[in-house]
């Protein structure tokens, strides 16, 4: 599965988990995407997320700086 080629106005262009309880993405490719502030790819508040082969590039302004806590597996 892909999740590309999308955007949001501030934060979380390809995936955005707010206050969620638990997030998964399993061989979910997170690329592309963009952001007006920051995480164009993954932005995470709260809950657990968990990724398995899904790799998370390629995102501007980056991928997911911002999160709190960082998203697994995501650097820059």
């Amino acid at each position: 599965m892909f999740i590309n080629d999308n955007s949001a106005a501030l934060t979380g262009g390809g995936v955005a988990a707010v206050d969620s309880t638990a997030t998964t993405l399993t061989q979910t490719a997170v690329t592309s995407n963009s952001a007006g502030q920051n995480a164009g790819g993954v932005y995470r508040r709260n809950g657990t997320m968990t990724t398995t082969g899904s790799p998370i590039s390629a995102n501007t302004p980056d991928n997911c700086v911002g999160s709190a806590p960082a998203a697994p597996t995501c650097t820059g």
